[in-house]
């Protein structure tokens, strides 16, 4: 038996990506959206940070078994080499 257990937006539940900048003193944990094309990429240190980030849209990750179960037999295979 394989219990897999994923939250939502990691891995194969990432909606779409995102670029964005964390600052991890006010905020550690939430990223702000940028459009890097438009204002170019921020000057980063050790407590401000680019990156690229989940959407963080609920509603498009996968929440039912069918709407995971296509990406669990891709990585079942994988995992078993067949």
């Amino acid at each position: 038996m394989l219990y897999i257990d994923q939250p939502v937006q990691v891995s194969f539940s990432y909606n779409t990506l995102v670029n964005g900048t964390l600052d991890e003193i006010p905020t550690p944990f939430a990223y702000k959206p940028q459009n890097f094309t438009a204002t170019g990429i921020p000057q980063t240190n050790l407590t401000f940070l680019t990156g690229t980030f989940a959407a963080q849209l609920i509603e498009g990750a996968p929440n039912t078994t069918m709407a995971a179960a296509p990406a669990m037999y891709d990585f079942v295979q994988t995992w078993i080499q067949e």
